[in-house]
């Protein structure tokens, strides 16, 4: 699982696929193959923990491959990347900060997609920093996973 840990150690977000890329039949095109995986959000004040999101196929490619570009942009510039799920199940904002070379997240959790529908129309959210080396290692870990890492199939 691809996690990310705050600095301050009391954040812990957590993507972990339920089945590789490698092992699914793309039916159609990659847009419409969906891929479940746990999302998890661990706050001093609240955990959020679910197995029913999903991404397609090309969702997971985008994103690890505009968190891959996060990492490689020229560190004297500051630059953020935004990421919608397409079921509007969560929100992943990117910001590289140049001056501090550290990367701001931010996540957003659509709460009816939580809970069946029983609280709807609004996100919950958290913003944290974490260093460059734990961000490098989770987008790592990410890649890895969706196509030949650990699955829970």
């Amino acid at each position: 699982m691809a996690t990310l840990i705050n600095d301050e150690q009391n954040i812990n977000f957590t993507i972990d696929f339920l089945k590789r890329i490698k092992d699914t039949i793309i039916i159609n095109d990659e847009s419409e193959t969906f891929i479940p995986f746990i999302l998890k959000l661990v706050t001093p004040e609240k955990m959020y923990n679910t197995d029913k999101f999903v991404m397609s196929v090309r969702e997971i490619k985008y994103l690890i491959e505009n968190l891959n570009h996060v990492l490689h942009v020229s560190h004297q510039e500051d630059y953020t990347f935004d990421y919608y799920n397409s079921e509007a199940l969560f929100e992943m904002i990117v910001s590289f900060l140049s001056e501090d070379l550290l990367i701001e997240i931010m996540i957003w959790i659509n709460i009816g997609a939580l809970n069946n529908g029983d609280k709807y129309g609004y996100d919950e959210g958290y913003r944290f920093i974490v260093d460059l080396d734990t961000f490098e290692k989770f987008v790592i870990q990410l890649e890895r996973e969706s196509k030949i890492g650990r699955a829970h199939v």
